[in-house]
């Protein structure tokens, strides 16, 4: 549902102080995750200064086929850091699923979390912002790269929780 806010800029947007707008970026720390483009310009209007998009974990997700700095990727890894999360079971799903649509078992499927609508078609993906009041433009993955992603994803949660 394009304008509704994830739970995660609703605690960003709220912050009176700074232990909320802390607490945000220790999740994002927490998942594995890059700041996404949102939170970068919630975090510049407020401080007035730049954010990079640079990875802030110290563990390293990544997997085989993943082209650092491609903007696409880099929603992937958004995607699964605040939607998916460290959650085994939405982990597990989110595979399967994949590959129920890329082989063709079932035609397409959809999840809107937090802050992402995904939808999954036989050859690609779609991720598209949902957090904002105007729709956003979906940016199209292959679905060969994002079941590589969601696979290391799912080991990745297996290891770390």
């Amino acid at each position: 549902m394009p304008g509704r806010l994830s739970r995660l800029g609703k605690m960003w947007q709220k912050s009176a102080g700074s232990c909320h707008r802390e607490g945000a970026v220790r999740l994002l720390q927490q998942q594995g995750g890059v700041f996404p483009d949102w939170l970068c310009r919630v975090w510049k209007q407020q401080n007035q200064h730049s954010v990079s998009h640079t990875p802030m974990n110290g563990n390293g997700f990544d997997w085989p086929g993943r082209l650092g700095g491609n903007p696409a990727h880099d929603l992937v890894i958004a995607y699964l850091t605040i939607d998916i999360q460290k959650n085994a079971q939405w982990a597990e799903e989110l595979l399967q699923k994949t590959r129920e649509v890329k082989s063709g078992q079932i035609s397409s499927w959809e999840r809107i979390g937090n802050a992402y609508w995904l939808r999954l078609f036989p050859d690609h993906v779609e991720i598209e912002e949902d957090y904002t009041e105007e729709t956003g433009e979906a940016i199209k993955i292959a679905i060969n790269d994002f079941e590589a992603a969601a696979a290391a994803w799912q080991e990745f949660v297996r290891q770390h929780t």
